[in-house]
């Protein structure tokens, strides 16, 4: 959490902070991804008085495979390290991940076009 896993080194990902709408949108295109692999996909519930979001925490639990598994093999957890190059894929992460040694936590920068954001639908929240 916090928003700043692609601050520094080489070819560092532009990551600019994201208004409600574009978090929104981005955090649903996610959830939907990590859906096909997962049975259970959550994001914390946001803070009421951001203005805005540095990125998109996302939990994931309990391979879809092994609760539904189809062959011999889905039986079987997959490694660490195996679901998480999956969620890189899922993602369209691409070279942009930084994945914690143990394999239990990770983050990914996701290219989203301007396209993507221009299909936001915006919010206006007043109080």
């Amino acid at each position: 959490m916090g928003g700043s896993a692609f601050g520094a080194g080489p070819d560092v990902p532009y990551t600019p902070r994201m208004p409600h709408h574009v978090y929104r949108q981005v955090r649903d295109m996610c959830h939907s991804a990590l859906r096909e692999v997962f049975v259970y996909v959550a994001t914390p519930i946001e803070g009421p008085a951001k203005k805005d979001h540095g990125d998109v925490d996302i939990l994931v639990c309990l391979e879809r495979r092994l609760v539904f598994p189809s062959t011999p093999d889905d039986q079987t957890p997959m490694k660490p390290r195996d679901l998480m190059t999956i969620i890189q894929d899922k993602l369209g992460a691409g070279k942009h991940a930084i994945i914690d040694p143990t394999s239990t936590s990770a983050n990914f920068a996701i290219p989203v076009s301007t396209t993507d954001i221009m299909r936001c639908p915006k919010t206006v929240i007043s109080g």
